[in-house]
């Protein structure tokens, strides 16, 4: 698992040709395409997608890959995108309770990728279960003074019109 997390591409195909299975799971539930995503790692990300890894698992917490993409850069989750896309999977497949990605985006108040992400087309008017909120929602949770979403609740507060804007 270390090597989806910090190795290369390379050493990802020295374990599966060696015989490691590319869906094992952690302890946590993570895949490997789950933790190369989370730990920003894509070339490997992008090696197991291409190697028909399983997309459609999910961590014993519940998150499926959809939301661990939230945690890549944004270069990488534009090219994240594009190659998932191209391979008919869902970006906008939310939580069992109904979170999406776009949700998630929001919260951090992150204008780049939620710009990204728009390009795909997700469901604006999604309402996950737990608050009863739609993505644009989610701008008032992560402007508050006491919650630090995106690293910085200044940034956050600075960016929070332009993305209301993008989501109207």
């Amino acid at each position: 698992f270390q090597v989806a997390k910090t190795g290369t591409a390379d050493q990802m195909k020295a374990l599966l040709e060696g015989g490691a299975d590319k869906d094992q799971v952690d302890r946590h539930g993570y895949s490997p395409v789950m933790l190369a995503a989370a730990a920003n790692n894509y070339p490997v990300f992008e090696y197991l997608v291409k190697s028909d890894a399983r997309l459609d698992l999910v961590t014993s917490k519940g998150c499926p890959l959809q939301i661990l993409m939230g945690c890549l850069s944004l270069e990488n989750f534009d090219k994240a995108c594009a190659l998932l896309s191209s391979r008919n999977f869902d970006l906008d497949k939310p939580t069992e309770e109904n979170f999406s990605l776009l949700h998630f985006l929001v919260f951090k108040v992150d204008q780049g990728k939620i710009e990204c992400l728009l390009r795909y087309k997700p469901n604006l008017a999604r309402k996950e279960t737990i608050g009863m909120s739609i993505p644009i929602d989610m701008l008032q949770y992560a402007t508050y003074p006491f919650t630090d979403t995106a690293g910085s609740n200044a940034e956050a507060i600075k960016n929070a019109p332009t993305v209301r804007k993008l989501l109207m």
